[in-house]
């Protein structure tokens, strides 16, 4: 069992197309765990290995790798650069000790690497930035420097620097060793030299104190600060490669080594609760393990976790505190490089493991030795985009309910619900091509075909103002008859409020066994509706008056009578239509804000609020859903893909007239 000190975890993140994978490529073929260097472009990587995957030559799935270099155990976890997958980054970063933020020279910094920047500082992850390409032509070190500076500040010092760039590439000079730096960048390699020496001696009082009386300090003890300052998040050094090129990663791989962070210096960096108060935990206390990530495989469910504390055997039995239940564990495996697996005998804090054959357990679950605390669940983004799926054939719809369960259990970010209002079953996803991917899912691996549609919006009915109506049913067949009448009233009552019923008989002119009779035929015409079609809201109903008869009244009668009054009763009353409006929170890139206020004014929405965050306007609106429907197209379209919205339910509200006509004339 590796000691914690010499354990690294590094998730890579960043835009599509930056080189991630490519990178964790060359690490796993430089440590000698691949035999080979796995290609994305030609379809031979190790880490990009589902049909998809090879298919679209770029990750859909974060991936695994480990290897061993310099007596440090270092985990290597690649996620998917587009935002469609994005629920992938969140599920992998939280168990990281460093985050890789890849960006490439040749492309710059895209959307999706900000993302992944933000993401990790709300997790107060230490960060390195990874620079790619760099021999790509037209790829400049100054330029790629300026932009990461101007992006991420100041204390983003480069650890080497590039010899020759674009296709004239040759290699990087450490800027920690500038005596051995060629002529051609030994002014550049000192510069940055003193940047680094001056932002790392700012961890740690003592060596900062002696630095600034001598104006040095030792090799030991700069390697000692440099890695207390990234730990600290004080300094974010920037490493160059190339990707075209075999140049860079050997002193990549040794500063992962040597100084990047390791689950030491983090201590157990999620919260955890016990009989909701947080408690404090330590990486040597009793056994503790969140689970992260879930596959289904031909032998059942698979589980990732990441140990934070203490240590476990494969003989041993741990809890699931969720569920409340006990489960040996009979095999732990770490994996090797993408589905290739090997078994280990013990696991302990800072190790990334996987259980097979674990049917109980999904995503942010708590394991322990025995105790009843849970680790705060992970976070993902609400997924947006929205389809209506029915199955395609008898066979189908025999086989969907399991299989979507299944799909829904490998990605929280996917959802598929019945939704009662509208009676359908509702998928939800990230993006469309994000639902597209998984709609495909479903039917090449578990041969259930869907047929799609866009969403019903759950309208309601309601009332504006008061009105009485009066009903009478007479039914007279030859034997016994029915004979009920009644007079209502009908009220509107404030948003959310519901149905309300009072019976106001007195006199027992409708008798009391009766007069339930009543308000089941209203309620039995609630969901059905009046004007439309869709659910009555919000009002109530008075049932003041009435007559029967000793022998023809019964609960039918009165039933009767009390739907067909309750319907004249609401058409007297005002009716309105009411439609579900959200809260729309979008960001984009400052030169968008007039595409993207101008259509939401078309939208009928409602700008409440702006806010700057750097080089970006965070705007926040309220939408009707209706118009919200396609509105990840449109941004998509607006914005190239540069833009993020997430969706909130707000509030329902009366739907304008000559929009309600339409809805009501279908």
């Amino acid at each position: 069992m590796a000691d914690i000190a010499s354990k690294r975890n590094l998730v890579l993140a960043g835009h599509g197309n930056a080189g991630k994978t490519t990178l964790a490529e060359a690490l796993l073929f430089k440590a000698k765990v691949t035999s080979r260097w796995g290609k994305v472009e030609d379809g031979t990587s190790n880490l990009d290995i589902t049909d998809v995957e090879k298919e679209r030559k770029s990750s859909v799935h974060a991936a695994l790798g480990f290897l061993q270099h310099n007596g440090a155990d270092i985990t290597i976890i690649d996620t998917p650069g587009y935002p469609d997958f994005i629920g992938e980054v969140c599920s992998c970063m939280p168990v990281a000790d460093t985050v890789g933020i890849v960006i490439s020279a040749a492309d710059g910094i895209g959307v999706n690497t900000r993302k992944c920047w933000e993401m990790a500082e709300e997790l107060s992850l230490p960060r390195v930035i990874i620079v790619t390409k760099i021999d790509s032509e037209h790829a400049t070190f100054q330029s790629t420097l300026d932009l990461i500076r101007g992006s991420f500040g100041d204390r983003c010092i480069p650890v080497n620097v590039p010899i020759g760039e674009g296709p004239g590439f040759e290699g990087v000079a450490s800027v920690r060793s500038p005596d051995s730096a060629p002529d051609a960048v030994k002014d550049a390699v000192e510069t940055f030299h003193m940047e680094l020496i001056e932002a790392a001696v700012e961890a740690d009082d003592e060596i900062m104190e002696k630095y600034l009386e001598a104006g040095e300090v030792s090799p030991e003890e700069l390697k000692q600060v440099f890695h207390k300052a990234i730990a600290s998040g004080q300094l974010t050094p920037v490493f160059f490669v190339g990707l075209s090129k075999d140049k860079g990663y050997d002193e990549l791989l040794d500063a992962v080594a040597e100084y990047f962070p390791s689950p030491a210096d983090a201590g157990v960096r999620v919260k955890a609760t016990k009989d909701e108060e947080e408690v404090e935990l330590a990486v040597d206390g009793p056994f503790s393990a969140q689970v992260f990530r879930m596959q289904t495989a031909t032998v059942g469910k698979q589980a990732y976790l990441r140990v934070w504390s203490g240590s476990v055997d494969s003989a041993a039995s741990v809890l699931n505190v969720r569920v409340g239940k006990n489960q040996k564990l009979g095999d732990i495996q770490r994996v090797v490089v993408g589905k290739e697996t090997t078994s280990i005998p013990n696991a302990s804090a800072g190790d990334i493991i996987m259980l097979p054959k674990v049917d109980d357990m999904t995503f942010g679950d708590t394991v322990t030795a025995g105790e009843k605390f849970a680790y705060q669940p992970l976070n993902y983004p609400e997924p947006m985009v929205a389809l209506a799926i029915r199955p395609k054939t008898r066979d189908d719809e025999t086989k969907m309910g399991e299989a979507l369960q299944k799909i829904c259990d490998e990605d929280p970010t996917f959802i598929a619900k019945y939704q009662s209002a509208t009676k359908e079953l509702v998928a939800r996803g990230i993006s469309e091509l994000h639902l597209q991917l998984m709609l495909n899912s479903l039917k090449d691996r578990y041969k259930v075909e869907v047929e799609t549609d866009t969403p019903k919006i759950p309208y309601r009915e309601t009332v504006t103002a008061a009105a009485d109506a009066h009903h009478r049913h007479k039914k007279q067949t030859g034997g016994a008859g029915q004979f009920g009448e009644i007079y209502i009233k009908i009220e509107p009552m404030e948003r959310d409020a519901g149905f309300e019923f009072s019976n106001e008989i007195v006199g027992g002119v409708i008798p009391g066994p009766l007069i339930p009779a009543v308000e089941k035929g209203i309620r039995e015409k609630l969901d059905d509706g009046v004007i439309a079609g869709y659910p009555v809201v919000d009002f109530r109903i008075r049932l003041y008056d009435g007559k029967h008869h000793p022998v023809d009244s019964k609960e039918v009668a009165f039933k009767v009578a009390g739907r067909e009054a309750f319907k004249k009763a609401v058409k007297a009353a005002k009716p309105k239509l009411l439609e579900p409006i959200v809260n729309l929170t979008v960001e984009i890139q400052t030169e968008m804000m007039g595409d993207i206020t101008g259509d939401l004014n078309g939208r009928r929405g409602r700008v409440s609020g702006m806010d700057a965050h750097g080089d970006r306007q965070v705007i926040k609106a309220t939408i009707p859903l209706a118009e919200e429907q396609n509105y990840s197209a449109s941004m998509r379209s607006m914005t190239g893909g540069e833009g993020t919205y997430t969706i909130e339910f707000s509030h329902y509200d009366i739907v304008p007239e000559h929009i309600a006509q339409g809805i009501v004339a279908k």
